[in-house]
């Protein structure tokens, strides 16, 4: 996947610049404190962009968030066709 296809992706959900960072961190693997260092930030301030980007992503965790960024609408057809 392109990274301009991903960035398409991630303004879908309206995520500030500083949320479409750690998103990106997040699909990298990165853990929190990981990210703090990444982006100069604090790990509670991670945490809290993480909070809004769930909300606004309608996930729960980090895993599902890459898999929603990365697969998209692919997935949920697929999810919902095997029900």
């Amino acid at each position: 996947m392109t990274k301009s296809l991903i960035k398409d992706k991630i303004n879908h959900y309206g995520f500030s610049h500083q949320e479409m960072q750690v998103v990106k961190c997040v699909i990298k693997g990165l853990s929190n404190k990981e990210i703090a260092s990444v982006l100069d930030i604090s790990e509670n301030t991670v945490k809290e962009y993480l909070s809004n980007i769930f909300r606004k992503a309608g996930v729960s965790n980090r895993t599902t968030l890459a898999v929603k960024i990365l697969l998209g609408n692919r997935q949920n057809k697929k999810l919902n066709s095997s029900s």
